[in-house]
């Protein structure tokens, strides 16, 4: 089965569409979506009090995390028919990441970070891989920061180089867990603003978690996700 990449899926098939998703996530505690689609571009905040489920929704979005029952469809791909290998190179040719911590590789530089999201996705091939990462450096406002490694970064650089790699392999689909929550307030808008203007300019799908109402509004839509985990019975601790 072929996988697809941007611009050969259906233009009415939604990019992301989780229907009737079951997953046991320990001792009594479950986790319960009906429906969830995502539109090629659209960009959403999941938003509710932490243990929710946001994280575990975008575990299970990227085939991170398989169901127990229901779909998951990326790209009309349904990950529970897929093999492990064929999960892990659809995520890795369509789906990017930006986490709260980072993620970098320390030993790395801030270019070298780069290129190692160029290894792995849509854009491997391109004729210039450090070309392309210099000018993702440009993007996010760090080319004199290219041979810097992760401990000589500021944290909200930091956040910049991981949002440049996410996005190093042209994906249709950003995760972004929490991407702001270890910036103080200022450096965090300035963050989410220059990841919704790459998104923008890429014209990706972004879901994004956050706690910070003031950060959710500005997306274009909110997805609530204050009910998906559910609690039964006697609980270990």
């Amino acid at each position: 089965m072929e996988l697809q990449g941007r611009g050969t899926s259906d233009g009415n098939q939604p990019l992301l569409a989780i229907s009737d998703c079951r997953r046991q996530l320990g001792n009594g505690v479950s986790f319960q979506l009906d429906r969830l689609e995502v539109a090629h571009g659209e960009k959403i905040a999941l938003t509710g009090p932490s243990g929710c489920g946001k994280s575990t929704l975008l575990n299970l979005a990227s085939g991170l995390l398989p169901v127990d029952e229901g779909s998951v469809r990326l790209l009309g791909h349904d990950l529970g028919r897929l093999s492990h290998s064929r999960v892990d190179a659809l995520r890795g040719r369509h789906i990017g990441f930006v986490y709260q911590s980072f993620h970098l590789l320390d030993p790395l530089t801030a270019l070298e970070n780069i290129l190692a999201g160029l290894r792995f996705g849509r854009s491997k091939s391109v004729a210039s891989p450090v070309s392309a990462a210099k000018d993702l450096l440009e993007r996010v406002g760090l080319r004199h920061r290219s041979h810097h490694r992760p401990a000589q970064l500021s944290v909200g650089e930091r956040q910049r180089v991981a949002i440049a790699r996410a996005l190093a392999g042209r994906p249709e689909l950003i995760l972004a867990d929490e991407p702001t929550a270890s910036l103080d307030t200022a450096t965090g808008r300035e963050v989410l603003s220059l990841l919704l203007e790459l998104v923008d300019a890429e014209g990706a799908a972004l879901l994004l978690v956050t706690h910070d109402a003031d950060l959710a509004a500005r997306l274009p839509r909110l997805f609530d996700c204050r009910d998906l985990v559910t609690t039964t019975g006697r609980v270990g601790k």
